[in-house]
């Protein structure tokens, strides 16, 4: 855990809008998680409820809740790494076969 990043931290957008651009929510969710004013974090994912960002060479996921032009960080960021996976076509032909054909059965 990224002890530098308080528990809950609560940032507010200038703009006055129910909705968050996607931009919009990815700067905000970046000036959370910076711990210096001038200090650039990098956001690859960002997922409903959560996001992962880059500082010092290392990935956290770190939970968020939007609403209203704020973001609210929930809990701590977790230090995570990434992994891809590549699987080979056929398989995921015949598990989507396999799923249609149980979905059938019902």
């Amino acid at each position: 855990m990224d002890s530098a990043i308080p528990s809950a931290v609560r940032v507010s957008s200038r703009i006055n809008t129910p909705e968050l651009s996607h931009d919009d929510l990815e700067s905000l969710l970046r000036s959370a998680v910076a711990t210096k004013k001038d200090e650039y974090v990098s956001i690859p994912d960002v997922f409903s409820n959560s996001f992962v960002y880059e500082r010092n060479e290392k990935l956290y996921r770190q939970k968020y809740k939007a609403t209203k032009g704020q973001v609210l960080l929930i809990g701590g960021p977790q230090h995570v790494i990434k992994v891809t996976q590549y699987v080979l076509a056929s398989k995921v032909k015949l598990a989507k076969v396999l799923s249609e054909r149980k979905k059938a059965r019902r």
